[in-house]
């Protein structure tokens, strides 16, 4: 009986929720889309941030910042994240990360994973070219018979 008025109250608690919202697909989509843009800028974004830290004295703030290790965390079987921020009015905000992004519980599609690789040698300042030519090497690592050609992406 318990378990079927909390189901209720779940069920009609998220039609309540649905129904004030409006379109509610029309939401997903939107959110999907914005979703995929930061995913796919995100090598852009990074380094706008890191610009902006920089312009906005983020240093200050980061000196301001305080961490705690969670005895309860089942880190290292799982990489989670919490952050706890307590603004000027007093107010709380939260969010949590329950597993790592691109981990066991969450892996990334090989295209994800291709993405990611590009954006990191990007970042670290590999050309474009260069990095293609590596990750084609890469991927017929297997069936490669001599291991001497990966010298040549030693810097």
């Amino acid at each position: 009986a318990n378990m079927q008025h909390a189901q209720g109250k779940f069920v009609d608690g998220r039609a309540k929720a649905v129904a004030e919202r409006g379109p509610w697909e029309e939401l997903r989509t939107h959110c999907a889309a914005l979703r995929d843009r930061v995913i796919a800028n995100l090598d852009a974004y990074l380094v706008e941030f890191e610009r902006n830290v920089a312009a906005a004295d983020g240093l200050a703030l980061a000196a301001r910042v305080s961490c705690e290790v969670d005895p309860e965390n089942e880190y290292p079987a799982n990489y989670t994240g919490h952050l706890r921020a307590v603004l000027k009015d007093g107010s709380v905000r939260e969010e949590c990360q329950p597993c790592l992004r691109g981990g066991a519980r969450q892996p990334l599609a090989r295209a994800d994973i291709v993405k990611k690789f590009r954006a990191n040698l990007a970042y670290g300042g590999m050309a474009a070219e260069r990095a293609e030519r590596l990750l084609a090497l890469l991927e017929g690592l297997p069936a490669l018979a001599e291991l001497g050609t990966l010298s040549a992406f030693r810097d």
